[in-house]
């Protein structure tokens, strides 16, 4: 098992959508289900098209969605812009990924960085 095997302690303390991350180029955020389930009733979510009107306002442009869950629950593909590429890497919640999938996603995220100067989303 690598050194990489381990989660992060702030894993658990997801927060919602508040604008781009600080971190430069990416703007993933992590909300866990749990936390769903306590605040957000259904008559309160939100759908996609939402969440890309604020990015709009923002003039922030997102260049690439990698889908983190492992569930099709909240949304849909069909649901997303098809102007932005969409890729579904199911990973079980509360495990840390196998080898393979992370560096999959080591790959995919690299790669569109060297090509990319947009923002790149992840939703687990």
């Amino acid at each position: 098992m690598s050194q990489w095997h381990h989660a992060c302690g702030r894993w658990g303390q997801g927060r919602g959508f508040s604008g781009r991350s600080s971190v430069k180029r990416t703007g993933g955020k992590h909300i866990p289900e749990r936390v769903l389930k306590r605040t957000l009733l259904q008559k309160n979510a939100f759908p996609p098209w939402i969440f890309f009107i604020k990015l709009r306002e923002q003039n922030e442009e997102l260049g690439l969605i990698i889908d983190l869950s492992y569930t099709r629950h909240y949304y849909k593909p069909e649901d997303l812009p098809e102007t932005i590429p969409y890729l579904k890497m199911c990973t079980i919640g509360h495990q840390v990924p196998d080898d393979d999938t992370i560096f999959k996603f080591q790959c995919v995220v690299n790669g569109f960085l060297k090509e990319n100067k947009i923002m790149l989303g992840l939703t687990s």
